[in-house]
C-alpha cells in the first residue's frame, strides 16, 4: 500500500468483501510489521460469510523442470530484501546508536555494487 506522506510502499493485509467493503485493514509500520494469522482468521470468521465449495484440484501430469515463466535468480533483489529486513529489525529494537542503522544499510549496499 502506498504511503503518500512518506512516499514509500507499506506492507498491508486487507480483507475485501465481494461488495468491496474492507472489514479488516492492517497497514504495517515497516516490512516486518504484519498481523498474526490468528488476527486475520478472526477477522475473516467475523464476516459470517457462507462457505464456498472448493473445486477439486486435478491437473495433468507435467515433467519436472523449470517452465518458460520461471524466474531467474536475482541476487540484487535478495540482498535488497536482506538489507531492508536488517534495517527494520535494528530500528524496531530501539536503536541506541542512530548511525548504526545507516552503517548497516551501507554494509549490505556493497553487495549490490555492479
Amino acid at each position: 500500500m502506498w504511503d503518500t506522506e512518506e512516499e514509500i510502499a507499506r506492507v498491508a493485509q486487507i480483507l475485501v468483501t465481494p461488495s468491496g467493503d474492507q472489514p479488516f485493514r492492517y497497514v504495517g509500520a515497516d516490512t516486518l510489521d504484519r498481523p498474526t494469522t490468528e488476527e486475520l482468521l478472526a477477522a475473516a470468521q467475523g464476516l459470517n460469510a457462507a462457505e464456498r465449495e472448493i473445486a477439486p484440484a486435478v491437473h495433468d501430469h507435467l515433467e519436472a523442470g523449470a517452465s518458460e515463466r520461471a524466474f531467474q535468480l536475482d541476487l540484487y533483489t535478495y540482498f535488497r530484501g536482506v538489507g531492508s529486513a536488517a534495517t527494520s529489525l535494528y530500528e524496531r529494537t530501539g536503536a541506541d546508536d542512530p548511525g548504526r542503522a545507516q552503517r548497516l544499510a551501507e554494509d549490505w549496499l556493497r553487495f549490490l555494487a555492479p
